[in-house]
């Protein structure tokens, strides 16, 4: 998205605002929901969105800057941590109903994230239902 353009109204924003909502919803009384939106997240961004980061940057040619929502040097080298992350998933003493939910919260979640994205797509290619006006001043 260029510093020039904003997309602007409700079309705009529901998807996002969609999104926000079940977050604040669920999030903060159902740890099967917050463990698989968390999941979908910030795994995802750890796997297909470091493809995307560099996809993003040659493409639109952003600094490191522009991309920090896909840098984790916090975290060290990704595979280990990944790993780790997929490891105590895995030990959670979950019942198989609460998995059965978060495999369902999760594949909820990945479309609601691709959304998002598809809003995103749409309003930075000019595509779609999304009006842009150029930003004031």
């Amino acid at each position: 998205m260029g510093a020039e353009t904003e997309c602007r109204g409700a079309a705009c924003n529901a998807r996002r605002q969609a999104y926000a909502a079940q977050l604040a919803a669920l999030g903060p009384t159902s740890a099967t929901y917050l463990m698989a939106h968390h999941y979908v997240r910030y795994l995802g961004d750890l796997s297909g969105g470091q493809i995307i980061s560099a996809l993003v940057q040659r493409h639109y040619g952003l600094t490191p800057e522009g991309l920090n929502f896909y840098a984790f040097k916090e975290i060290g080298k990704i595979k280990p941590y990944k790993d780790a992350y997929r490891a105590r998933l895995d030990a959670t003493d979950f019942s198989a109903a609460e998995r059965s939910e978060i495999l369902n919260y999760a594949a909820e979640a990945f479309e609601t994230n691709r959304q998002v994205f598809v809003d995103l797509m749409e309003r930075c290619s000019g595509i779609g239902p999304h009006v842009q006006e150029p930003l004031p001043g």
